[in-house]
């Protein structure tokens, strides 16, 4: 998602291709991470979403 300009959304977050992702000012890419867990028959499972970058409680 880029502004009219073309420009990427400068510290907004965004659902990248792999999940959340929010750019910051500095050039750096601030991402959640979601947590899975392997059940027995080693499949993941997964426990906790990815938290969306830069929002309450991240």
């Amino acid at each position: 998602m880029r502004d009219p300009g073309g420009q990427p959304p400068v510290g907004e977050p965004m659902m990248g291709a792999d999940g959340p992702i929010r750019l910051l000012p500095e050039g750096l890419a601030q991402r959640g991470l979601a947590i899975f867990a392997l059940d027995p028959s080693g499949e993941p499972r997964l426990v906790q979403p990815a938290p969306v970058p830069g929002a309450p409680g991240t």
